[in-house]
């Protein structure tokens, strides 16, 4: 069947659309997941996130019109998956990468802070419109339309600002 007469369907709260069309789609997006998780993800954690997408298609069904359904659904689990990663990667103790099997690594914990340290230094260096950015961005997980609404500027000028501020950062680093 045709995308279109299953978003018609779909629109009318016809859940057999909506089967048919995870039936249709379900591997594809399960497949955008995996790929987009790099081997970080459980096979719970993908069926999870595909099943996310599902789901915010059938509340989204109103609005789509016209859209292409396969690149919506696989840009609505690719999100999914790296709102997915960066909480799990804010959530990670810091105990779980610097201790092995209970045994504290001192090397291991002092590095980091060295590293944790020179980047903090870094960041103090760069413009304060690019610190500012990149601070939200990376330490506070706000996207870019957060980041611009909060700043007052467009997003095209977080978007500058994170790349400006990216490669100063990396600049900084490698000629400290």
């Amino acid at each position: 069947m045709q995308e279109t007469e299953l978003l018609k369907r779909l629109r009318r709260d016809d859940e057999d659309a909506l089967r048919e069309i995870v039936f249709a789609y379900g591997a594809y997006v399960s497949a955008v997941v995996r790929n987009t998780g790099g081997g970080r993800l459980a096979v719970a954690d993908i069926e999870e996130l595909a099943s996310t997408a599902f789901f915010a298609l059938w509340q989204n069904a109103a609005r789509l019109r016209g859209q292409n359904l396969k690149a919506w659904l696989a840009r609505t689990a690719r999100n999914a998956c790296i709102d997915f990663l960066r909480r799990q990667r804010d959530a990670l103790p810091l105990e779980e990468s610097m201790f092995a099997d209970g045994a504290a690594d001192p090397e291991a914990l002092a590095i980091w802070h060295m590293e944790e340290e020179a980047v903090r230094d870094a960041l103090a260096r760069l413009r304060p419109a690019e610190r500012e950015v990149l601070t939200r961005y990376y330490m506070h997980n706000q996207r870019v339309a957060q980041i611009a609404r909060a700043l007052g500027v467009t997003e095209s000028a977080v978007k500058q600002r994170l790349a400006r501020g990216r490669e100063n950062l990396r600049r900084e680093l490698t000629n400290p």
